[in-house]
């Protein structure tokens, strides 16, 4: 895996701009964002995103710019439209991420180094 910074969690919108965002060079980061959502507790959208994975296949040479790039322009129609799919559903919101991820943060804030006066939730 190349890298898994839970900083990337978003994908964008319509079948074109979901295999562009894999094909840009942040996107060897999109294995580790499944990860990333089931730590904050989105397993709802961690399914889209791992299902959307699945799709473009698993051995996608997510390290490799170029190559991922060329594997992607290589999709058949059916696994773009399977792609489309998933953006609809990872745009209806089944989590709220910015909810979850503030959660997680407020938990483990001494794990990820957040400043001591991030704003812990549980205190209001």
């Amino acid at each position: 895996m190349c890298s898994e910074p839970f900083g990337n969690l978003r994908l964008k919108s319509t079948t074109e701009v979901s295999i562009n965002i894999f094909g840009i060079g942040s996107a060897r980061t999109v294995p580790g964002v499944w990860r990333a959502l089931q730590a904050i507790g989105a397993t709802a959208t961690a399914a889209i995103v791992n299902d959307a994975i699945a799709a473009v296949g698993r051995t996608l040479p997510w390290c490799d710019v170029e190559a991922r790039r060329e594997a992607l322009e290589a999709l058949p129609e059916a696994v773009r439209d399977e792609l489309e799919i998933f953006t609809q559903a990872f745009f209806r919101y089944p989590n709220d991420l910015t909810t979850l991820l503030y959660q997680y943060v407020s938990k483990h804030r001494d794990e990820i180094g957040a400043p001591a006066d991030f704003y812990d939730a549980g205190q209001q």
